[in-house]
């Protein structure tokens, strides 16, 4: 990373204090990288962490991303946004109106632009994170509302007395 990035990177660290509870942004100047880590940011996951590789010429070209569960297995960004099929794509226009997580997202390249912090970006990635967590909820009320109609493999009731209290 350029010194210009590197001192940019300084300065914003020092507002990352007081992003909200469950998250912490912090920089190791070592690799490079900003990790944003998220502490239970929706129901279903416990922890994800998101690396942001600065290249040379940023802030003037976005930085590379990868998320995963641990530190170990990181996983291409592109398949955090992925809407794999039509169930997927039709649960996301229906919770936001939109056609594609990328095409909206500040980290994309036609939209990135200098001006945009590490603060926007975890801001962001936890709106999609919430987003992801609506489209889930949204299959398993369909799910359960196609076993009221008979439609899926009988499960036993209890079990699906659970399933409708969890919920």
């Amino acid at each position: 990373m350029s010194t210009s990035g590197r001192r940019r990177i300084a300065k914003e660290s020092k507002g990352w204090g007081d992003v909200s509870g469950n998250t912490f942004i912090c920089y190791e100047e070592n690799e490079g990288c900003v990790y944003i880590i998220y502490n239970n940011p929706v129901k279903y996951v416990k922890q994800i962490y998101f690396k942001l590789k600065m290249y040379e010429n940023y802030p003037f070209a976005k930085p590379g991303i990868a998320y995963g569960m641990d530190l170990e297995n990181w996983k291409e960004m592109r398949k955090f946004y992925g809407l794999y099929n039509e169930g997927m794509v039709d649960r996301f226009k229906r919770v936001t109106g939109l056609e594609c997580m990328c095409c909206v997202s500040i980290i994309c390249g036609d939209n990135w632009n200098v001006h945009i912090k590490m603060k926007d970006i975890a801001d962001e990635l936890r709106k999609f994170m919430i987003i992801k967590e609506r489209m889930y909820e949204r299959l398993i009320s369909r799910i359960i509302s196609n076993k009221e109609k008979k439609i899926l493999v009988e499960l036993p009731d209890d079990v699906w007395n659970y399933i409708r209290e969890y919920i």
